[in-house]
């Protein structure tokens, strides 16, 4: 399950540089700063290339039984776009089945975090998880 996650830090540094942050931001110092560092650990970027490399028939019993992405249009911090790029590199490895994505239109990054249920997306996005973890 990714909650608002970044699936592709070149890209969220990016994304960061543009929204005038990309100084404060944990994704260098946590992953390095050699641009091959940041692809390496860029789920997104990792997939493709593996897919390149190998048959996509020798990934499907590797990965997990189902992945369920949640992003939201309303979260400037990690933009749903990351999750979007993820789901479409899974999607022809999985069925749509064991790969979904829900997107929520107004919650903000923190909702993701907070959980507390003050909104009706928030109480859905707090169903879905527990949904999920109770499969």
């Amino acid at each position: 399950m990714g909650l608002a996650g970044v699936y592709d830090i070149v890209d969220h540094l990016a994304h960061e540089e543009k929204r005038g942050v990309a100084s404060l931001s944990c994704m260098t110092p946590a992953n390095g700063t050699l641009p091959q560092s940041l692809e390496a650990m860029s789920p997104v970027r990792l997939f493709r290339q593996v897919l390149e490399e190998h048959d996509k028939a020798s990934f499907h019993d590797m990965l997990p039984e189902k992945f369920t992405l949640m992003c939201s249009r309303g979260d400037i911090v990690v933009p749903p776009d990351t999750s979007w790029a993820f789901h479409g590199v899974l999607l022809p490895l999985l069925s749509e089945q064991r790969c979904r994505i829900l997107s929520f239109e107004s919650l903000k990054h923190r909702d993701f975090l907070h959980l507390d249920g003050s909104l009706p997306e928030s109480i859905r996005l707090r169903d879905h998880i527990l949904h999920s973890l109770h499969q």
